[in-house]
């Protein structure tokens, strides 16, 4: 499996002037940016605020009926829930069908830069018949100013199939799952060589919460850390 990403949303983003983050492989790895076309006539740059950012470093691990050719993650900023990134991991030729930009990675585990803030896995969406069948998910982590932190092991298992009744169009489909997170730092030491050749330090480890439904998926989860860093960078 490898993975694509799509990034949605109209965000201006410049890396920090501090970034001091390891060099990356660079065919397994990301860096969330605005599209742009290259054929666009060039237009003045406006001046924008540097944004502090950092590196995540994780696994997925599908099971059940979720094992299929194509699994689509959408991320959403907790902090603008209109910013929304689609992590799409699947077949190679299956993406690129369904995209014009097809980075992979190495199967399971990815890394991926970001603005520093608080983020959620939102939803999980796998290709049945000629459509999509999605479902909510409820798992945030946050992304730290200039550092590489290892968020563990997505474990999702896909338990069965369901029809949903409601909305349009009327019937849905649909499936039913489990998601653990689980914390392979020994094994995430020895991968993290493959993405980062440089980096010597043991992971920081910052493991994604799973958020039960009567929990608010869009509080203020933004660390002190990382509010501190804004402010900093406001008042410049």
């Amino acid at each position: 499996m490898g993975a694509v990403l799509v990034f949605m949303g109209c965000s201006t983003i410049q890396p920090s002037p501090s970034h001091s983050l390891p060099a990356a492989s660079a065919q397994n790895s990301h860096s969330a940016q605005s599209s742009t076309d290259p054929n666009a006539p060039s237009t003045p740059t406006p001046d924008v605020i540097a944004v502090p950012r950092g590196v995540i470093f994780a696994k997925t691990d599908f099971e059940g009926v979720l094992k299929t050719d194509y699994v689509d993650l959408s991320i959403v900023d907790l902090k603008d829930e209109e910013k929304i990134f689609h992590l799409r991991i699947g077949d190679p030729t299956i993406l690129q069908k369904n995209s014009e930009e097809t980075p992979m990675i190495s199967p399971g585990y990815f890394s991926l830069e970001l603005p520093a803030g608080a983020y959620a896995f939102r939803m999980i969406s796998i290709p049945v018949g000629t459509g999509f069948a999605s479902e909510p998910m409820r798992v945030v982590f946050e992304v730290f100013p200039d550092q590489l932190a290892y968020l563990g092991t997505l474990k999702i298992v896909g338990t069965k199939e369901k029809i949903k009744l409601g909305g349009v169009p009327v019937i849905q489909p649909g499936f039913e799952y489990t998601v653990d997170v689980l914390n392979e730092r020994e094994e995430a030491n020895l991968k993290i060589k493959n993405f980062f050749p440089d980096y010597q330090q043991p992971l920081s480890v910052r493991l994604m919460r799973i958020k039960s439904p009567d929990e608010d998926l869009f509080p203020s989860l933004v660390s002190p850390e990382i509010l501190q860093k804004e402010k900093m960078i406001s008042t410049d």
